[in-house]
């Protein structure tokens, strides 16, 4: 086992020591900047959110479209970022108002973004960046207590980069964050920490999958994935941003509208992915991207097609895993 992850570590830098574009890659971004060290004192212009300058520092180091989850952070963040980087995909548990629906670059869930169901999304998708922003402690779960210390890892993992702010002290997490570097942000009540997560993620295919079946890599200028099972180390395909459709489904979400997205269905080159599952389409706004299938469908293009079109139908996480068991 340490000699497949040694050769998997090589492949993945060797590979990601390249100069060809990655696929997908329509990104205009071409700063050099460096993701800010904690304990990195930041002032914040006067008619800017409080929290922007420190989490645009980190942004600005993507030379390829990002996905950012936002851990409901507030409309003016959210649009603040959609707007300054518009080839990347903004998902928040978010409800829609009318500003945020006018953007093609983002994705709004209605889910109630319990830890439970963080913990479960964790497995299944890997952000470049995530948001807690105004974090409000919930109450620990029936039978399953989630400590302050067991909750930050939890949040942490969902991303390379955690961006983590109390909306109030609390003793609890204060003595959990107290060996923790903190942004120190100008003026600010409470402090921004910034957790920094490894590059490489194990992930499921989607929601209900059993085990975890591909391994994700991500730098600031490339994303990569490679099936866990694969005898050739070597072989990375590109990964798009977004949220696949399983999971976007899985979470209820409501932006962008389930008939755009069958019209997204519908559109994509069906004749390129032969094979493609509904697990493969990312939602990336507006639009749906495919990516290179690892467990592919048997089936012919209008099946498929119907197949992704049926999911759109469906209402509850229920129906959603019934639809995905696979055929006796």
């Amino acid at each position: 086992m340490k000699r497949i992850a040694s050769l998997l570590m090589f492949s993945v830098s060797t590979l990601l020591a390249q100069d060809e574009p990655l696929q997908n890659s329509s990104a205009s971004l071409s700063t050099t900047q460096e993701a800010p060290c904690p304990g990195t004192t930041i002032t914040t212009p006067a008619d800017e959110h409080p929290a922007y300058s420190l989490v645009k520092t980190t942004l600005s180091t993507y030379n390829r479209p990002f996905t950012l989850l936002d851990l409901a952070s507030g409309e003016e963040l959210l649009l603040k970022i959609a707007e300054e980087f518009p080839t990347s995909t903004i998902i928040s548990f978010t409800e829609p108002t009318e500003s945020l629906t006018s953007l093609p670059n983002l994705v709004l869930l209605s889910e109630k973004p319990t830890l439970a169901i963080l913990q479960k999304l964790s497995e299944v998708e890997h952000f470049d960046v995530v948001l807690a922003l105004n974090f409000q402690p919930e109450n620990p779960l029936k039978g399953k207590a989630f400590t302050p210390k067991m909750t930050l890892g939890s949040l942490a993992s969902l991303g390379q980069y955690f961006f983590f702010q109390l909306a109030a002290p609390d003793k609890g997490y204060q003595k959990a964050l107290h060996n923790q570097p903190s942004l120190k942000e100008h003026d600010a009540l409470t402090q921004i920490y910034l957790f920094e997560d490894s590059l490489r993620a194990h992930l499921k295919s989607h929601w209900f999958s059993k085990e975890a079946d591909y391994y994700l890599f991500s730098t600031p200028e490339k994303r990569f994935r490679t099936h866990a099972s694969s005898s050739n180390w070597s072989v990375l395909t590109p990964e798009p941003q977004g949220i696949s459709l399983p999971t976007f489904i899985a979470l209820q979400g409501v932006y962008p509208l389930r008939e755009t997205l069958k019209e997204g269905v519908e559109k994509l080159p069906w004749s390129r992915f032969p094979n493609l599952g509904p697990w493969d389409l990312k939602v990336t706004g507006n639009t749906l991207l495919a990516r290179p299938s690892y467990a592919p469908l048997t089936t012919t293009k209008e099946s498929a097609t119907a197949f992704a079109l049926s999911l759109l139908d469906v209402e509850t996480r229920d129906a959603l895993k019934e639809a995905l068991a696979p055929a006796k």
